[in-house]
């Protein structure tokens, strides 16, 4: 039996996300954190060079290595998934090409606005592409509010992340693997401004394999490829 992971590529990845975390923790990043991992494929065949994984204990801070933690533990994504978003609103069809939104603060009623990480202190027009460069969060949730303008569950924006590994099962060829923690799109949680929180990654958990798996996918220009450790 051989294996796709090469021992000293493997601990040369170990040693870099080791290291990266004991700096976080040492600059006082450390209240909140669970970990760090890692995954490293090849887009072109799916073969998996590593899986690095040290979970920590954010109330003792006690670090362990966690490698089945890269396809068995969730995480929520983030702006990650944004590529996801503009995937999932042009199959609505509530946008076409590279169209033009307004970032702005928004604010429901009786919450806190929602804002850019540049502080939408004036509106700006951004493109599709120069949302996904600038990261906007609110340009994300306009396309949101659109889609929730048609008869909609968060199955939509689900689909459309699906095809890109995430929520989904990726096929991995050890036993065990996570396909996320989505919400039922029929309870309560999977509403209203949940789905908003969705269109930018702050809703659903993925593991750190489907991330690698929905990036791979881009990297592969759309071909999503079954990540396999056992090469023969």
């Amino acid at each position: 039996l051989k294996l796709t992971i090469n021992l000293d590529f493997q601990n040369g990845v170990n040693n870099i996300v080791k290291t990266q975390l004991d700096q976080l923790i040492a600059q006082g990043y450390g209240q909140y954190n669970r970990g760090a991992y890692a995954v490293v494929l090849n887009v072109k065949t799916g073969a998996v060079l590593a899986l690095s994984g040290y979970q920590r204990d954010p109330n003792t801070g006690t670090i362990t290595e966690n490698t089945l933690g890269t396809f068995q533990s969730v995480f929520t994504p983030g702006s990650v998934v944004k590529m996801g978003t503009l995937t999932a609103a042009w199959n609505a069809g509530v946008i076409s090409g590279n169209d033009t939104l307004t970032a702005q603060s928004i604010q429901f009623k009786d919450s806190n606005p929602i804002n850019d990480w540049w502080g939408d202190a004036s509106p700006m027009a951004l493109t599709a592409v120069e949302a996904l460069q600038y990261s906007s969060n609110t340009y994300m949730m306009q396309l949101a509010m659109r889609m929730l303008g048609a008869p909609y569950t968060a199955e939509q924006f689900r689909k459309a992340f699906a095809s890109y590994g995430l929520g989904a099962s990726t096929g991995f060829d050890i036993p065990g693997e996570s396909t996320g923690y989505l919400p039922s799109a029929k309870s309560e949680a999977a509403s209203g401004v949940n789905v908003l929180y969705e269109s930018f990654g702050q809703y659903d958990n993925y593991t750190p394999l489907q991330l690698a798996v929905y990036a791979a996918t881009l990297g592969n220009n759309g071909t999503r490829l079954t990540p396999h450790i056992v090469q023969g």
